[in-house]
């Protein structure tokens, strides 16, 4: 077997890892970050349809789940500022001429 086979079928030269960068901790984050970065924009030039249909699938999925907690939060966990809400009315007129309702001004009156 070559020197390189045997080099490459070593289990501590399997992955390539320093020791230095294991004992960093915080240090090398920066450069795995921009390093993953680089490996990821490289991977969407490579296939750029299904980088278009994944990036679409997640706006549309962050879109969907943003409206549902917008409306689950104002309407069930944030009701009306209202003492009694169930007695709140709106008042409109309707104007006979263009058969269109018009809202009326708010009025002081509670």
């Amino acid at each position: 077997m070559p020197d390189w086979k045997q080099e490459i079928s070593r289990p501590e030269h399997r992955y390539n890892r320093r020791a230095d960068a294991a004992t960093s901790g915080w240090g090398n984050l920066l450069a795995d970050l921009l390093r993953d970065l680089k490996y990821g924009l490289r991977s969407m030039t490579r296939s750029p349809a299904f980088s278009v249909f994944a990036i679409l699938a997640l706006a549309l999925g962050i879109g969907a789940s943003t409206t549902v907690f917008t409306v689950v939060n104002s309407l069930l966990l944030h009701p009306l500022p209202a003492q009694d809400p169930s007695r709140l009315v709106s008042l409109y007129t309707t104007d006979l001429k263009n058969q269109k309702p018009v809202e009326s001004p708010q009025s002081g009156v509670r």
